[in-house]
């Protein structure tokens, strides 16, 4: 139903803003970790596992954005419209 899908939608696009305020942080988070390692005072372990963050924030964004697309599908079928 039409509320039902409108929820979702509001949902859905606050997990897309919060996705990116995580690769904000992973990015941020990679850059020091890369700096610390230049500086001879990090590991090569850090820097990988802030890439892996970052590129798990990454993924975990595209998910919600393809959530939120079908959430705004959802809503076009429920009051009747074709796209």
């Amino acid at each position: 139903d039409v509320e039902t899908a409108l929820l979702n939608i509001a949902s859905n696009l606050e997990r897309v803003r919060s996705s990116e305020t995580a690769i904000e942080q992973g990015k941020e988070s990679l850059r020091i970790e890369q700096e610390k390692y230049a500086l001879g005072r990090g590991s090569i372990t850090d820097v990988l596992d802030a890439q892996a963050a970052l590129l798990t924030s990454q993924t975990n964004y595209y998910r919600s954005l393809s959530e939120y697309n079908t959430s705004i599908a959802e809503l076009h079928l429920a009051i009747g419209e074709e796209e």
